[in-house]
């Protein structure tokens, strides 16, 4: 984004909500939180370690069928049917602060991203135009990758969506 629309979204808002008292209750909404370690690492999920790393989140960056399948798996084995939310925030809000408030539920959700104009206006040219982020929970994770074996992801219906591709 060039400076002359940077300062133009400043000066005269990127018109997302409708009102400055709107906006003031989004940002009095969000789930704001205190971080207790001094850094937050984001890396490759096989670079870490879960005997070593403490593990917040796993977060994918998926096109539709991508998004399809972790929705499944993260409601698979779960009693009901409201696992995976998609909340009104920035990109990064969801990766992070929204990812942190639901490590407190005793049934951590799976959060859609990437809903963000902005976000994917500016993540277009590396992730793609339909690329959005799931964002899971690390007990949340743990829960969908134990649930891969013997799962739709070896049934004909999802690998001839997937041959679809080619």
């Amino acid at each position: 984004m060039g400076y002359g629309r940077m300062a133009e979204d400043y000066l005269r808002g990127e018109r997302y909500v409708r009102s400055p008292e709107a906006t003031r209750r989004f940002v009095d909404s969000l789930p704001i939180c205190e971080i207790p370690s001094r850094f937050v690492v984001a890396k490759p999920l096989d670079q870490t370690d879960p005997e070593q790393d403490t593990v917040k989140s796993v977060t994918f960056f998926v096109d539709p069928d991508g998004l399809s399948a972790l929705t499944i798996l993260a409601n698979c084995s779960r009693p009901d049917a409201e696992n995976v939310i998609i909340p009104w925030a920035a990109g990064c809000q969801v990766l992070g602060i929204y990812a942190y408030r639901e490590l407190q539920r005793e049934h951590p959700r799976g959060l859609v991203g990437m809903i963000d104009i902005s976000a994917r206006k500016n993540v277009r040219a590396t992730l793609g135009e339909h690329a959005l982020s799931f964002t899971a929970p690390w007990p949340l994770f743990q829960e969908m990758e134990a649930n891969v074996a013997d799962s739709f992801l070896q049934r004909a219906t999802w690998r001839s969506l997937l041959q679809s591709k080619d």
